[in-house]
C-alpha cells in the first residue's frame, strides 16, 4: 500500500520496492487510517519488506526514545540531508 501523511501520500524515493507490506496479525491492516497520539511516533524503515517497526509493534511513547540517529546512503542530491528531514517531521 501507500503511506499518507496528514492526507497526502508520502514520496518515498529511496524505498527500494515501492509499496509497502503489511503482516497478518501486525498492528495495522490494509487500507486502516492510523492516527498517532499526540506523545508517540508510529516509525518505519526504509526496507521495508524486512523491517519489524510500528506496521507490528504499534507506536513509541516520545519517553521511550532515547536518542535519534540518522545517515543518509543515497538520494542525497536535493540538497537536505535525510537526517534534517527526519528532524523536521519529528518537530
Amino acid at each position: 500500500g501507500k503511506v499518507y501523511l496528514n492526507d497526502q501520500e508520502l514520496s518515498e524515493p529511496y524505498l527500494a520496492e515501492p509499496n509497502t507490506q503489511l503482516w497478518q496479525g501486525g498492528f495495522i491492516v490494509d487500507n486502516m487510517a492510523v492516527k498517532v497520539p499526540q506523545d508517540s511516533y508510529f516509525v518505519m524503515g526504509d526496507n521495508r519488506a524486512h523491517s519489524s517497526d510500528s506496521r507490528e509493534t504499534g507506536f513509541i511513547r516520545h519517553e521511550d526514545v532515547l536518542s535519534i540517529m540518522g545517515r543518509c546512503y543515497s538520494n542525497c542530491s536535493d540538497g537536505k540531508d535525510h537526517y534534517e528531514v527526519l528532524l523536521d517531521m519529528l518537530k
